[in-house]
């Protein structure tokens, strides 16, 4: 996770705050932004989702896709030339795979986001060691 310098740091600390709004106080999550939880190092993230380390992460493809070989598919070159075919890979059978990569690997995604002008999609992970369900 980037720090709240950043748009994806700015977008976990909203979250966080819509989340501890909408349960009444119930749930509270806490940021850790740079990666802390893991010594900065974003390889080690989604082991650290696996184990219960981390309940949820934004993480790049690239630093999952040795845990998820699959998540190679969005560093072919020139597969992905622009956001439009970003989102009809997502979206489409494609991107519902490599959920299901991710998910038989004990990592819950919620959904699929870009970073920056970096045309690889960024899941969105929840650790399959918690499920939270909101209205």
């Amino acid at each position: 996770m980037l720090s709240a310098a950043f748009p994806w740091g700015q977008a976990a600390e909203k979250w966080a705050e819509l989340v501890e709004e909408r349960s009444g106080g119930e749930l509270t999550l806490r940021v850790y932004p740079n990666s802390q939880l893991v010594s900065g190092d974003q390889t080690r993230e989604f082991s650290a989702m696996r184990s219960g380390l981390i309940d949820a992460a934004v993480g790049s493809t690239i630093n999952w896709s040795p845990q998820v070989p699959e998540l190679n598919l969005f560093s072919l070159p020139f597969f992905i030339p622009d956001e439009a075919a970003v989102d009809a890979v997502t979206g489409g059978d494609a991107g519902t795979m490599v959920f299901e990569a991710i998910e038989s690997r004990g990592v819950i995604p919620l959904a699929w986001g870009e970073m920056a002008s970096v045309r690889y999609p960024t899941p969105v992970a929840l650790s399959a060691s918690r499920r939270i369900w909101m209205a």
